[in-house]
């Protein structure tokens, strides 16, 4: 909220481009932030005063680094990391994006419960079920999608169209 209130003003403002210099000391910033909340726990053992900390400033800093993506998105500055984010192909899973967010735990808990015995932990076997659990969960939600919101939402564009021809005579 508070990106789009700074974004709002500034251009209101007509607020010129960042500088270069202004440009890298934010990705440094942002990306080190990030990178923080993403990989700082890895193997490290922290008190319980840290492990509190980390808990009450990661979802924020992680934010602020995602914050960072958006602007430099939005003023036009990104360079090859808005061509990657604007690239037709995510238009697709975009679509299908939270539909696999509600499918993916029915996913994962009909796995686990299927197990007969415990796996073991290796980095392997966790790279093949994340994918795994990835592959499924798209098609999953691809199917569900199919079944359930295509038909509604054409339904609605229907009827949103026979209601404004209704309305315009």
């Amino acid at each position: 909220m508070l990106l789009a209130y700074y974004l709002y003003k500034r251009k209101q403002n007509n607020a010129n481009k960042l500088n270069l210099i202004t440009l890298l000391i934010g990705w440094m910033i942002a990306s080190g932030i990030t990178l923080a909340c993403l990989f700082g726990l890895y193997h490290q053992k922290l008190s319980l005063v840290a492990s509190s900390f980390y808990n009450a400033l990661n979802h924020l800093g992680f934010a602020f680094g995602l914050a960072w993506v958006i602007f430099v998105c939005i003023t036009g500055q990104a360079g090859a990391v808005n061509g990657i984010l604007s690239w037709k192909a995510w238009i697709p899973l975009s679509r299908l994006t939270f539909c696999a967010y509600l499918i993916h735990p029915i996913v994962i808990f009909a796995y686990y419960s299927s197990m007969k015995r415990l796996i073991e932990f290796n980095h392997i076997n966790m790279v093949m079920s994340y994918f795994g659990f990835l592959i499924i969960s798209y098609a999953a939600a691809a199917v569900t999608s199919l079944l359930f919101e295509s038909p509604v939402i054409r339904l609605e564009r229907l009827l949103r169209d026979k209601l404004i021809n209704f309305l315009q005579r």
